[in-house]
């Protein structure tokens, strides 16, 4: 009878065994090629999120490599937004800043399929990126979503580090120069920039997107975002605006808002050196701006910091 019962008594422990040692292993890591979802929080400076959304973000070839899709829904409907009104001629603006703020990518989704816009992002390196989607979902106006999304294996590293006081930024044989970079919390500041070309005011300026440039504020307390166009001081100075010589941020009470235009390969407008943009940040602090501009058919994007009183 003993001998009978060793066998049951034996397969019992080893069961056991086995049950402990599984117990005692690490939870495994999600596989390689797993798509990771992130949900957005509003991030448009001053206004109250009409939207919510989700990124959905998958590999696409190395770890930096990625395929991006982001699904917007009115706040409190289930389904996702299918008609986006034009911004500038696309239907979602993306903009991509490391956690350091060194890095500043500008991305666009042409169209939303049943929803889901899509890009493809070849990041620089691993870090956290700070995803914004800035598009016009029809009726709503400007809707401006954050997703803080982890590239790759690299370490946290906390908040930027900014050092206001530069004026003068170079790319290529071109230099870009504010008159100041102060600017009035809670109310619109008007800053003055200068383009030059190997010394002299730059003149083969084309328009980006049918504007003559783009500058994006990120705050680096909050992470708020503000997107402006600047206007050439020679039409606001003569009372002439011509179209896309407005300054705007879309939601901006008493502010113009953008105009759809076409891509910038397709513009042929010459574009005044000599801007100036109105500016509204809701709190003091520091502010990473960066410029962006097509001079000679090249982008060119140079960073600057801006301090609020």
């Amino acid at each position: 009878m003993l001998k009978r019962l060793s066998n049951p008594v034996r397969s019992l422990v080893v069961v056991l065994g086995l049950a402990a040692a599984a117990l005692a292993m690490p939870a495994m890591a999600p596989p390689a090629g797993a798509a990771t979802v992130i949900q957005g929080q509003n991030a448009l400076a001053g206004a109250t999120a009409k939207v919510a959304g989700t990124l959905t973000a998958m590999p696409a070839g190395q770890p930096t490599d990625l395929k991006l899709e982001v699904a917007l829904t009115q706040t409190g409907q289930p389904k996702p937004i299918t008609k986006y009104d034009a911004d500038l001629g696309k239907a979602m603006h993306i903009i991509a800043i490391s956690e350091d703020f060194s890095v500043f990518i500008h991305r666009h989704v042409e169209h939303v399929i049943d929803g889901n816009g899509q890009v493809r992002i070849r990041f620089p390196k691993p870090a956290l990126y700070h995803i914004y989607v800035d598009a016009m979902p029809h009726t709503l106006g400007q809707q401006v979503l954050r997703f803080d999304l982890p590239v790759g294996d690299a370490p946290a590293t906390g908040a930027p580090k900014l050092k206001p006081g530069t004026l003068t930024a170079e790319s290529g044989p071109y230099q870009v120069t504010f008159d100041s970079l102060d600017l009035s919390a809670g109310e619109p500041s008007m800053l003055t920039l200068h383009i030059l070309e190997n010394g002299k005011p730059a003149k083969d300026l084309k328009p980006f997107l049918g504007v003559g440039a783009h500058v994006v504020l990120i705050a680096a307390d909050g992470l708020d975002y503000v997107h402006v166009h600047p206007m050439s001081i020679a039409a606001m100075t003569g009372g002439v605006m011509s179209e896309g010589a407005m300054s705007s941020r879309h939601d901006m009470p008493g502010m113009a808002p953008s105009h759809d235009a076409a891509p910038h390969e397709a513009g042929s407008a010459e574009i005044s050196p000599d801007m100036m943009l109105h500016v509204a940040v809701p709190k003091p602090g520091l502010y990473k701006l960066w410029v962006q501009f097509d001079g000679g058919r090249t982008l060119y994007t140079l960073p600057f910091v801006a301090t609020a009183h």
